[in-house]
């Protein structure tokens, strides 16, 4: 046996031993490791409004190990094998998926099956057209087609089952937020504008005298000079009393 892109090499001798080895004990950690990880990941996020289940996280971690596993035996020895294998475990990921239903908001589980229904077919032409005319535009087109019906028939479900629960963290959506932002910005301005006029005055020197502009309603006359009160002694200046002939 040799590599498919290099007739000259050959394919499990006795220098690749080794090389099997190591992958096989680094694979032998790293499965357990990442499938109990991750459910703790999300365990450690106590802030989280939308989680899937445990168990939904432990079976999708070791499929996406299989899907690996899978291609990098079967894609050396025939494509058609490898999209067969592959098409199938998506579909029945995707159902699997669809009755476990593992997140818990529909919306989410809707969308994700949607998803893994995109991508088996996305897998499925891949594989048809490796036995017809594979630069064809006409996959191209069929892809977008078929993802155009996944994601319509998608979204008409979710608009006529599963209503939009999700809320901002401050309540409700405000529609007037721009309006108000913007009249909290006009009245914050006129203040400075009143301090701009002020300074116009006084560089045009003018200052501004205060108005201190008498009631005329007030029954106190402040221009009235303060009368003397009776039997007080009062000094009468007139021609018939001089003050330099009084007696000393």
């Amino acid at each position: 046996m040799y590599v498919r892109r290099d007739c000259y090499m050959n394919c499990w001798t006795d220098r690749h031993y080794p090389y099997i080895i190591m992958a096989s004990v680094a694979l032998a950690v790293y499965e357990p490791v990442a499938v109990f990880s991750r459910p703790l990941w999300q365990q450690a996020k106590t802030g989280l409004n939308l989680m899937a289940k445990p168990l939904f996280l432990l079976f999708k971690t070791c499929v996406q190990v299989l899907l690996v596993a899978v291609g990098k035996s079967l894609i050396g020895l025939s494509f058609i094998s490898h999209g067969i294998v592959f098409t199938i475990l998506m579909f029945i990921f995707a159902y699997i998926t669809l009755r476990l239903r593992p997140f818990n908001y529909h919306r989410c589980n809707l969308w994700e099956v949607s998803s893994l229904v995109a991508v088996a077919y996305l897998s499925l032409l891949a594989t048809i057209s490796f036995e017809i005319e594979q630069e064809h535009i006409g996959w191209f087109v069929a892809l977008m087609i078929g993802w155009g019906i996944i994601g319509g028939i998608t979204f008409l479900i979710q608009r006529k089952y599963y209503p939009n629960l999700l809320v901002p963290p401050g309540g409700a959506k405000s529609k007037r937020k721009v309006y108000d932002a913007l009249a909290f910005r006009r009245v914050k301005a006129a203040p400075s504008m009143d301090m701009d006029n002020s300074g116009l005055d006084l560089k045009s020197g003018s200052p501004h005298v205060p108005d201190v502009s008498i009631d005329p309603n007030d029954n106190d006359d402040i221009s009235s000079p303060e009368q003397p009160a009776e039997g007080s002694n009062q000094v009468d200046y007139n021609e018939d009393n001089d003050v330099s002939q009084m007696p000393i």
